[in-house]
């Protein structure tokens, strides 16, 4: 299976996005929390019902340790390829990626 990224974009605050995972729609669901200073993620499935909530954490896997029966089962990281360990709200979709695949 390949690596795919997911398509972000930093110019709007909160947005919503279907995104099709292991042959699954899923609805996700971004925004930046100006406390934080970072970006969250909300994933629904195609009822719009909550899965999960997550920080968007740079560099590390997300979902790792979770076995939840309705979500994907690959695995998804935000990276930032240019080589810090942060994301600011302007990077993400550019320096800061979301991937996932095998």
């Amino acid at each position: 299976m390949a690596i795919e990224i997911i398509p972000l974009i930093s110019s709007i605050d909160a947005y919503k996005f279907r995104v099709t995972i292991q042959e699954q729609v899923f609805v996700f669901d971004l925004h930046w929390n100006t406390r934080d200073d970072r970006w969250f993620l909300q994933i629904f499935d195609i009822n719009n019902d909550h899965i999960i909530s997550t920080p968007l954490v740079v560099n590390h896997l997300l979902f790792r340790r979770l076995h939840l029966e309705n979500l994907f089962t690959q695995p998804m990281a935000l990276m930032n390829i240019v080589n810090n360990n942060e994301c600011v709200k302007a990077a993400l979709g550019e320096s800061c990626k979301l991937f996932t695949g095998e």
